[in-house]
C-alpha cells in the first residue's frame, strides 16, 4: 500500500486526510486509468491542487500517490536515469537546456524553498493572472509563474521558513485546548508574514505594488469571513494594520495629528476635543470611531431605516473622520464590502464594487461631505451621498448581471468556442485570431487548446515562431 490524498484533503502546508491505495501489485499501478510512472511518486515532490485556491503541500519522502484532481512538481535530478516518451516530451516542450543541464540546474534547487513560494500571497496573485477567471489550476499556469533566482543563503532562509511552518502545522493537527490551538494558529500568521515579506522582496516588489497584493489580500479575507467579523474599533484598527504590514508606515492606529482634509472634521470631534482636554487627537478618534460603530448597530436592531442607508451614513461618517494618516479610502471600500455582505448584498464577493470611492471621485467627496451651518444644507448633502453610495451599488449589481448573461450566452465552454474560430477559419490561422475574437478566455486555454489539436492531428503549425501560423489538416 501507499499514501493515498486527492486535492480536497490539503491545505497550505497541510495534509488534513490520508487514505491508503493498493500499490506494487499485479494490478496497480499498471491496469490504472493513464497510471503515469512509478518514479513520479516515489521521489521528493511538491503535490498541488487543481481546483480555487493554490494549495501545495510537500512530500518529502516520496511516500505519497496523488489522484487525477491534484499534479505533482519534482526536481529534475530525482529523475535521473529514468527514462520514458513522458519525460523526454516534457524537455522537448518546455524547456530551452537539454535534460543533462536541468538536472544539473536543479541540484541548487531547495523543494522547500518552492514550496514556500507557491503558498505566498504573491504567488496567489501571478496565478490569477495567469488563469483569468477561470477556477481551474492547470500544469501550464504553474509553468508560467516566474521562480526568482535566488542565492544559496536566500533560499535557505525561505526553506528554514517552511520547515517551521510544515512543523507549526503538525503541531495544530495535534493540539488538543483551543488555547493551545489559538496560539499555534497565531505562530503560522507570523510565518507566513515572514515568508510574504521575503518573496515580496525576491520579487523587487515596491511599496505600491505590495499594498495592491495586500488589499486583495484582506478583501479576500473580508469575503471569507465577514459573518464572524464584528464592526467595532478594533477591527478597524487590525485591518488597517493588516494592510500596513510591510509599509514604513506603521498600520493599526488613529492619527495623533490634526489635519485640514476639506475642513471635514465632524462637528462632535471638534466638541469631544474642545470638552475633552485629557484626550489627545487618537483617544478622541478611537472614541469617534466606537460611536458610529455603536449607532450602526443601534439602527439596524432597530429596523427602522433600510440597510443600505445605514451603511451609507456608516461610511460617510468614517470618511468624514478620516481617523488614519493614510489609506483611508481603501479602508472606506473595505468597510463597505464587509457592511454590504453582513446585509446580505454579496455582490461585492462575486464582482467588483467598481470606482466606488476612487481617488479621482476626491472632488465629489469634498461636495457631498462638508461641515455645513444649517441643517436644511446638511440634509441635502446627505441625500446626494446617499444617492452616490446606491448608485454604485446598483451598478455593481448591474455589473453582475451582465457578466452572468454574457456567461449565460456562452454556454459552450472554451475549447469548444476555439475550435468552432478554428473550423470556421480558410486557409491559415494564428492564436492571435483567437485572441481577438475571445479575449475573455486566458493565453494559457489557448495553448492547451492547440495543443490537445495538434497532437490528435486536426492542426499543424505552418510557420513557426512568435507569430507561428497554423491550418487545419
Amino acid at each position: 500500500c501507499r499514501k493515498f490524498i486527492e486535492g480536497k484533503d490539503i491545505g497550505k502546508y497541510c495534509i488534513n486526510t490520508i487514505r491508503y491505495l493498493e500499490y506494487d501489485t499485479e494490478r496497480v499501478p499498471d491496469l490504472l486509468s493513464r497510471p503515469t510512472f512509478r518514479e513520479l511518486y516515489k521521489t521528493p515532490k511538491l503535490m498541488f491542487n487543481r481546483l480555487g485556491e493554490l494549495q501545495v503541500v510537500l512530500d518529502d519522502e516520496g511516500d505519497f500517490t496523488t489522484s487525477d484532481a491534484m499534479f505533482v512538481c519534482l526536481l529534475w535530478n530525482s529523475l535521473s536515469g529514468v527514462e520514458n516518451k513522458s519525460i523526454a516530451s516534457s524537455i522537448k516542450k518546455f524547456s530551452k537546456y537539454s535534460r543533462l543541464e536541468m538536472e544539473k540546474l536543479s541540484e541548487t534547487v531547495d523543494l522547500k524553498y518552492l514550496l514556500a513560494i507557491m503558498n505566498s500571497k504573491y504567488a496567489a496573485v501571478l496565478l490569477t493572472n495567469q488563469r483569468g477567471g477561470d477556477y481551474h489550476i492547470y500544469p501550464e499556469h504553474i509553468r508560467n509563474i516566474p521562480i526568482p533566482t535566488a542565492t544559496a543563503d536566500q533560499q535557505q532562509k525561505l526553506s528554514s521558513l517552511a520547515t517551521q511552518m510544515l512543523d507549526a502545522h503538525r503541531q495544530l493537527g495535534l493540539a488538543k485546548s483551543e488555547a493551545d490551538k489559538a496560539m499555534i494558529a497565531q505562530r503560522i500568521d507570523i510565518l507566513d508574514a515572514q515568508i510574504n515579506a521575503l518573496v515580496y522582496s525576491l520579487y523587487g516588489l515596491t511599496k505600491e505594488e505590495i499594498a495592491v497584493v495586500e488589499f486583495r489580500d484582506v478583501i479576500k479575507t473580508v469575503n471569507s469571513a465577514y459573518e464572524d467579523i464584528k464592526i467595532n474599533s478594533q477591527t478597524i484598527l487590525e485591518l488597517h494594520g493588516y494592510l500596513h504590514r510591510y509599509s514604513l508606515v506603521r498600520g493599526g492606529r488613529y492619527r495623533n495629528e490634526d489635519i485640514n482634509f476639506y475642513n471635514m472634521e465632524r462637528n462632535n470631534l471638534v466638541e469631544n476635543i474642545q470638552t475633552n482636554s485629557n484626550l489627545n487627537m487618537e483617544e478622541c478618534l478611537e472614541k469617534e470611531v466606537e460611536y458610529i460603530c455603536d449607532t450602526y448597530y443601534k439602527l439596524i436592531e432597530e429596523d427602522k431605516i433600510q440597510e443600505l442607508i445605514i451603511i451609507a451614513a456608516f461610511i460617510r461618517d468614517f470618511i468624514s473622520i478620516w481617523p488614519f494618516k493614510e489609506d483611508n479610502i481603501k479602508m472606506a471600500k473595505i468597510l463597505t464590502l464587509l457592511l454590504l455582505n453582513k446585509s446580505g448584498y454579496e455582490v461585492g464577493r462575486f464582482t467588483s464594487l467598481g470606482k466606488l470611492y476612487d481617488d479621482s471621485n476626491q472632488f465629489l467627496f469634498r461636495k457631498l461631505i462638508s461641515t455645513k451651518d444649517d441643517f436644511e444644507s446638511e440634509s441635502n448633502d446627505i441625500k446626494k451621498w446617499v444617492e452616490y453610495f446606491l448608485s454604485f451599488v446598483e451598478k455593481s449589481y448591474e455589473d453582475l448581471s451582465d457578466e452572468m448573461n454574457l456567461a449565460v450566452n456562452k454556454k459552450e465552454t472554451k475549447t469548444r468556442r476555439i475550435e468552432k474560430i478554428i473550423n470556421s477559419t480558410l486557409g491559415y490561422f494564428t492564436k492571435d485570431d483567437i485572441r481577438n475574437q475571445c479575449p475573455d478566455i486566458p493565453e494559457p486555454t489557448i495553448n492547451r487548446v492547440f495543443n490537445n489539436l495538434r497532437k490528435s492531428g486536426k492542426i499543424e503549425v505552418v510557420a513557426k515562431g512568435r507569430s507561428a501560423k497554423w491550418k487545419k489538416k
